[in-house]
């Protein structure tokens, strides 16, 4: 799957997700405010709804050893609202009493608790449930709307004015009521906050005429006081049904709208994760680039930030663009081996003006010391001596002549700048050309040169005959150089053939010199083709140290390999392993 399809695939699908958790959550609000903001209010609230209430207090209710118990918080509730709670068994019989008058039946009948129900509906509240796999029952009584007979007996009424206690007066003004008294006529007695709308007399059938067509609006109550022969009102501002209602979805709104920014942040935070977090990792990814950084921004755990606690696995957030990641991976590698080989010619060139001057400064010094010398007035020479003089005025002059073209193939080879003219070339004859140029040395006097070949072999392989005859030279002349006299050098060849059944173009060759002269140390062998390096101890003191070097990159470019073995006291046995050409 493409990039552009995966990234709309992905933002389909966190889109479809989100309008789901949007969805669930507007859903989960609604029932919560309209199941369980009534249950809140019940404990809170003057308007509360007595169901909700009596649900909440049988949810909290405990049966122990056959008598029930209710919160301290249900018992605050019931005193602070004058409010009375009975529980009753199966049987009827009262498990639980608390506010409930002294004249309260104990026991009741399933037809006299119906009896009062109807009688007293807007006083008389029941719920019914189960606890422990028996049936109770829960009977709520509350006076309705205000408890006027209360407010009756413990009021003074003088000179037409109402006295209240502070206690009463913060009941009425929280409930924005007021209360009115009306002698045995109708007339208005007295009166506390009663609203201008409502008449100061009644009679009788006005007044139940008033109480039922303002029932929806108003909540009024009327006591009468048989003794006085007064009759007590109490009105406050009605809240009906769909007041509460209106009132819950505003509140539904409320929640919602806050829940939605709520949402929107968390939807932008995780699509900006998602999809921005990646785009941000590459930029800062860019940025290390251009400033010469060639590796990917690393996290606290040490592992780039696009991958897992393995160090490879991509992270989930980065997976959507993985073909940039290892388009950007690759240009890392690209860009840092660049550098790398950048750093490696600078080095190479370093390297080569340091040897050059170095070994350059000891023949120059001969050749200026000799030079001063033919130039002297004060000396006159024989022509003998001017000769000799010229003899190693010359021979300083190949040696730094042999100096350069060393320092200047080991740069080419360092670099891949040498090139290679491949043909088919006779091994036998190429080696057999190598023994007789270290034969003819002349440092080979009072050494042992031997080439061994198998009789009639006939062996052809593409190399460039120039520069693999030079490796080989390096390699005996090294042999020859560096072991005391008396030291047996042995030039040997085979043609190899690994599997028999695979024809072959070419043949794999095998070369081997050896010699059982002074061998080599560890440190020796670890350090043998490093370029200058003069491990050996030996009479000879010509060479820059770059002989072994060239022979192995020379080796190398030819596709071959180069293996020593060497021992101290036993020799050294060089191989150099050519492939077979299929």
């Amino acid at each position: 799957m493409s990039l552009g399809r995966r990234l709309a695939t992905r933002f389909l699908l966190w889109l479809g997700l989100m309008f789901v958790v949007v969805t669930a959550t507007w859903y989960s609000a609604i029932l919560y405010f309209f199941n369980y903001y009534g249950e809140e209010c019940s404990r809170d609230c003057e308007d509360y709804y007595e169901g909700d209430w009596l649900r909440e207090i049988a949810k909290g209710t405990s049966i122990v050893k056959g008598r029930a118990r209710v919160t301290s918080r249900v018992e605050s509730t019931l005193d602070k609202r004058e409010t009375g709670l009975q529980i009753l068994d199966e049987q009827g019989k009262e498990v639980y009493r608390r506010g409930m008058e002294d004249h309260w039946p104990r026991k009741w009948n399933p037809g006299y608790l119906l009896r009062e129900k109807k009688l007293n509906g807007r006083s008389l509240f029941t719920w019914h449930s189960s606890k422990k796999g028996e049936s109770y029952t829960w009977v709520l009584w509350r006076e309705f709307g205000f408890p006027l007979r209360k407010l009756a007996s413990s009021v003074s009424l003088t000179r037409g004015q109402m006295i209240l206690s502070k206690a009463w007066e913060k009941k009425i003004a929280k409930r924005n009521a007021w209360v009115q008294v009306l002698d045995a006529q109708g007339k208005e007695m007295v009166n506390y906050g009663r609203p201008k709308s409502f008449p100061t007399h009644y009679s009788s059938g006005q007044l139940v005429q008033r109480v039922k067509s303002t029932q929806d609006q108003w909540q009024m109550k009327v006591w009468y006081d048989p003794e006085r022969k007064w009759t007590w009102i109490y009105g406050r501002p009605g809240v009906n049904s769909r007041t509460i209602l209106a009132n819950r979805w505003k509140i539904v709104y409320l929640w919602v709208f806050f829940l939605g920014i709520g949402l929107a942040l968390l939807i932008a935070w995780f699509f900006g994760r998602r999809l921005g977090a990646p785009l941000i990792h590459m930029m800062e990814w860019l940025k290390n680039l251009a400033k010469g950084h060639y590796h990917e921004p690393l996290a606290k755990s040490g592992f780039p930030k696009s991958r897992g606690v393995d160090g490879q696995s991509l992270q989930r957030p980065f997976r959507v663009y993985q073909e940039v990641i290892r388009a950007m991976e690759s240009l890392t590698s690209t860009l840092k081996g660049a550098e790398d080989e950048r750093e490696r010619l600078e080095r190479t060139r370093e390297e080569w003006m340091t040897g050059v001057s170095h070994d350059l400064k000891t023949p120059l010094a001969s050749i200026k010391g000799y030079a001063d010398l033919l130039e002297a007035e004060q000396y006159h020479w024989e022509e003998k001596e001017v000769r000799r003089y010229a003899r190693v005025v010359r021979e300083k002059a190949e040696h730094m002549e042999r100096l350069l073209a060393d320092f200047n193939l080991t740069f080419r080879l360092e670099n891949d700048a040498l090139p290679l003219v491949k043909k088919n070339v006779d091994v036998v004859e190429l080696l057999r050309r190598s023994a007789i140029d270290l034969v003819n040395h002349p440092l080979s006097q009072g050494q042992e040169i031997h080439f061994t070949v198998p009789e009639e072999l006939q062996l052809t392989y593409p190399l460039d005959g120039h520069w693999f005859k030079r490796a080989i030279d390096n390699l005996a002349l090294n042999a020859l150089l560096h072991n005391p006299k008396g030291t047996s050098i042995h030039l040997e060849v085979e043609e190899i053939h690994p599997c028999r059944e695979v024809p072959l173009v070419e043949p794999g060759v095998i070369i081997r010199i050896r010699d059982d002269g002074r061998g080599m140390d560890e440190e020796t062998l670890e350090h043998l083709f490093e370029r200058y390096y003069r491990g050996v101890s030996t009479d000879y003191e010509g060479g820059a140290g770059l002989g072994m070097a060239i022979a192995r990159r020379l080796i190398e470019v030819h596709g071959g390999f180069i293996h020593i073995q060497s021992n101290v006291g036993e020799g050294t046995l060089v191989t150099i392993s050519l492939p077979p050409k299929n």
